[in-house]
C-alpha cells in the first residue's frame, strides 16, 4: 500500500460522525453552496444516504459535464466505500482498470478527488458526499473542510 493510501484511509477513518441526518446533509451541502456563490464558483455538490439524495446543487457556473462527474464520483465512494482520492491512489489514476479490474463501466465511476464516504460510528458506511467543478484535489480539499466543520 503506498504513502498516499495510507494517508487517504486515515483520513477517512479521522472523520466519521457520531450520527447524520437529512438535516445535517442539507447544512453541509447548503455550506457548500453558498461558498460557491459567494465566491462565484462553479460548484456541484452532493450527498446520498441510506439510499436517497439528500442534497444536491449546482451553482449558475455548472455545465451538464459538472454533474456527470459528481454523479460518477458519488458512484465511486457508494461502490468501494471509500474516497475516490483513495480510488485514484489504488489504481494509480487508471480509470480503465475500473473495467478490467472490477467488471465496472469506466463511464460510472471516477478515479479522481472530490467524493468521500459517510460513515457513523456504531453504523458504519451509509452514503457519500462528493464536490465537483474545481479542481479534483480542490474539490476533495472543499468537502473535506465542511465535514470538519460538521463533526459531531
Amino acid at each position: 500500500m503506498t504513502e498516499e493510501m495510507i494517508l487517504s484511509l486515515e483520513e477517512e477513518n479521522q472523520f466519521k460522525f457520531k450520527s447524520f441526518n437529512a438535516k445535517k446533509a442539507f447544512m453541509m451541502g447548503q455550506r457548500i453552496a453558498n461558498y460557491a456563490i459567494e465566491n462565484d464558483l462553479q460548484v456541484c455538490v452532493e450527498i446520498v444516504a441510506n439510499g436517497k439524495v439528500l442534497f444536491h446543487f449546482a451553482s449558475d457556473k455548472c455545465i451538464p459535464d459538472n454533474d456527470q462527474w459528481l454523479k460518477r464520483k458519488i458512484n465511486t465512494v457508494m461502490y468501494f466505500h471509500h474516497s475516490s482520492k483513495f480510488i485514484h491512489f489504488k489504481l494509480k489514476g487508471d480509470s480503465s482498470l475500473i473495467g478490467s479490474k472490477y467488471g465496472l463501466r469506466a463511464e460510472d465511476y471516477a478515479v479522481i478527488h472530490g467524493g468521500f464516504p459517510i460513515y457513523v460510528e456504531n453504523a458504519g458506511f451509509i452514503g457519500a458526499i462528493a464536490v465537483s467543478g474545481l479542481q479534483p484535489n480542490e474539490d476533495h480539499d472543499l468537502v473535506i473542510q465542511t465535514i470538519k466543520e460538521f463533526l459531531d
